[in-house]
């Protein structure tokens, strides 16, 4: 397909000052029926506004009527609620908003002349919108809606881009491409190998062995497989990360009863659609041994089950390599399922003769980018994994996090990560951008590139918790992206979180505490309820009151950035603390709990007419009760007007101006009345009045 003479007179350096396109949005649609480049940038554009109709006006629907109103007619191609008018016409420029590299090209649909103008992509509030509506039609100035699509050459450092998205994932291109993969990774990446030596290419591959394993070597012949005990308890495997099945029905599931007929033999045929996937891939990769949980585990087996859940952080640890089946809603989704072709290909714009830089730009089209927040090479990750079904199950967080190398098959294409490498199917390769901490992943995936990796790789245990202050901020900001994330049982909470939790103590040597760590309590302590509508406490114990385990919903803490942990200044001290282990995990399940901190505690008021404020109890000096802060409280709350308890934590550096004084973190607490000095945690207070705890003297208290 030809290009117009806009798309064919585009150049890296037309591209640095702005690049004027066509004309008009209606030239644009008739030149995208020929011309592959202005085709990708009608779609972009498209799905732009389609994603910021969708995620950015839903609560403006009234304000966005009277706007249309205003503006007159829409264009019948569109989504409804943007108005492109005759006046708009289309540019091409690098995108620096965020500062990335010069990779990353913003498709513009307004006037150039604009002197008031409405991107779409950053409308920040109600009032911007609001005011934006209210100046009504004006000649001068007209909406503007931003795409973006990503640029690449063939000599960037570090970037190969030489792959094909082909309509089978499980062709023998792909597999020879994985196989090649993983070769590169266990004989050359020394930062993937998580202390185990390289192999050479003539030694095989050997780590420490699961329990059970399945073995699909004569899979191919008889289209059985069966549970096998090694003997040698060293060896390679492949595991499985997948999101189980919904329907209840889990008639191939390992329990006492079929264990010893799952050990002659398996038919290929009762096994949902995943777990067949995960066979074929097993065998094209050359390996004898899969790990998948719901048969490798007796799911009826209390003790069993509590035994292999523990050592889950390190099946996947040792694995040769996880299939993550990200794409499948369920175990009977599979990961092989036929795509659709030309999808992902880029468009190549040759450049003109007598250029400095390369002949051929790559053009990929970013269906990825269209979030709330920036992304830079992540993006092609983004919707794939984060996004995917996968990315909702709270296991599959530390068992994508604890594997040294990740296949990720999501619907469009299947993904490489390792600590060194980031692969795509088809698309930009990009080297030595793998991750390089896990919790940072976890923790960080709304402000930088991806990186879950560097929690195995990084820091040394020799190094001690008090050197790497910023494990412990990760850990929380990985929490919250956590608690987000769902649970088939919801006493898998801290469970389903072990495995990292055994890494972070190897490595920092700190006492954990049912999801919190004993060296930065003022800190942990200070989490609170992200949206009530999702909130409860368990009906059963499951946490201590004053753990964000004890709250079925998503958590956020107060903080100003993944660094700031060293200016939080503790105002408690942390007496004593102790958990009881449930069972054999000692960092999963608890059965009690409780800290002993000693700090300022002041009683406070709280108004069921105003429930998200503290007040100062009145006295006989003051008539009125004086505002002194905020509550959340952790839970729905029922009681009316009460009087509760503030145990000052920390004082947090949260910049806000010089005129707001810096906020005080306080947990919330109503006495237990069973026990002298014990409370139980009900919510999370900031209070904005400085001295409020000046002359409030420290009081030894239980929370449990």
């Amino acid at each position: 397909m030809p290009f117009c003479r806009y798309c064919a007179g585009i150049t890296l350096e037309s591209l640095q000052s702005g690049y004027p396109h066509q004309p008009s949005w209606q030239a644009l649609q008739a030149s995208a029926k020929d011309c592959a480049l202005c085709n990708l940038f009608k779609e972009e554009l498209q799905a732009s506004l389609a994603y910021h109709r969708r995620y950015r006006f839903d609560q403006i629907s009234d304000l966005e009527e009277e706007f249309i109103a205003k503006r007159g007619q829409i264009d019948e191609d569109l989504p409804r609620g943007w108005d492109m008018g005759l006046q708009t016409s289309i540019s091409v420029e690098f995108d620096r908003t965020y500062l990335h590299e010069d990779r990353r090209v913003a498709v513009h649909c307004g006037s150039k002349r604009d002197t008031r103008v409405l991107d779409m992509q950053h409308i920040t509030s109600y009032i911007d919108f609001n005011e934006h509506i209210r100046k009504g039609p004006n000649p001068d100035w007209t909406s503007r809606i931003k795409a973006v699509v990503d640029v690449y050459i063939h000599d960037d450092p570090g970037i190969s881009i030489d792959g094909v998205v082909g309509t089978d994932p499980g062709s023998e291109a792909n597999y020879s491409m994985l196989r090649r993969w993983i070769e590169e990774c266990v004989t050359s990446h020394t930062d993937c190998c998580l202390g185990f030596p390289l192999r050479t290419p003539m030694e095989p591959f050997r780590r420490p062995l699961p329990k059970r394993l399945i073995d699909v070597a004569k899979c191919q012949s008889s289209q059985h497989v069966f549970i096998s005990e090694p003997v040698d308890r060293l060896g390679s495997y492949v595991a499985l990360s997948h999101r189980w099945s919904s329907s209840g029905n889990a008639s191939w599931t390992t329990t006492v009863a079929t264990l010893d007929d799952r050990k002659t033999s398996i038919d290929l045929a009762i096994l949902p659609k995943t777990y067949q996937d995960a066979i074929i891939i097993t065998i094209n990769l050359g390996q004898q041994y899969l790990w998948i949980d719901s048969l490798c585990i007796i799911q009826d087996s209390a003790e069993d089950w509590e035994r292999e859940s523990a050592n889950m952080g390190n099946i996947y640890q040792n694995s040769l390599v996880t299939i993550c089946a990200s794409g499948a809603e369920d175990s009977h989704k599979g990961c092989l399922a036929r795509r659709e072709p030309g999808l992902f290909d880029p468009v190549v714009l040759e450049q003109p003769k007598g250029s400095d830089r390369p002949r051929q730009l790559y053009i990929y089209r970013q269906v990825y980018t269209y979030r709330t927040t920036p992304r830079d090479t992540a993006d092609l990750f983004f919707a794939n994994i984060d996004q995917g079904p996968l990315g909702s199950r709270a296991w599959a967080m530390q068992e994508r996090v604890l594997s040294p190398r990740n296949i990720h098959y999501g619907k469009e294409q299947i993904f490489w990560e390792c600590v060194r490498n980031r692969y795509a199917e088809g698309g930009p390769r990009f080297i030595d951008k793998g991750s390089k901490n896990g919790l940072l992943a976890m923790s960080e995936m709304s402000y930088t590139e991806r990186n879950p990796h560097e929690f195995q790789a990084s820091a040394k245990p020799s190094q001690g918790y008090l050197s790497s202050p910023r494990w412990f901020v990760h850990w929380y900001l990985m929490v919250e992206f956590y608690t987000v994330r769902k649970l088939s049982r919801t006493s898998d909470k801290l469970p389903a979180l072990s495995g990292l939790a055994s890494q972070t103590q190897q490595h920092t040597g700190d006492q954990y505490l049912a999801g919190l760590w004993s060296s930065c309590l003022h800190y942990g302590l200070a989490w609170r309820v992200n949206t009530h509508s999702l909130s409860s406490r368990p009906k059963s114990y499951r946490a201590p009151s004053w753990s964000w385990a004890s709250i079925d919903g998503p958590v956020r803490y107060m903080m100003e950035s993944p660094v700031s942990l060293e200016k939080v200044l503790p105002a408690i001290d942390v007496l004593n603390a102790h958990i009881e282990p449930r069972g054999l995990d000692k960092l999963g399940e608890v059965a009690a709990g409780w800290i002993k901190l000693a700090g300022p505690l002041k009683m406070a008021h709280f108004k069921r007419s105003h429930p998200r404020t503290i007040f100062e109890p009145c006295d006989s000096q003051k008539s009125l009760d004086e505002a002194i802060g905020d509550y959340y409280d952790d839970a729905k709350q029922t009681w009316d007007d009460v009087r509760f308890y503030c145990l000052r934590l920390s004082i947090f550096p949260i910049t806000q101006g010089p005129s707001i004084p810096t906020p005080q973190m306080a947990m919330i607490l109503q006495p237990t009345f069973e026990s002298a000095g014990q409370y139980r945690r009900v919510g999370l207070g900031i209070i904005r009045k400085p001295d409020w705890f000046d002359e409030c003297p420290r009081t030894t208290i239980t929370i449990i």
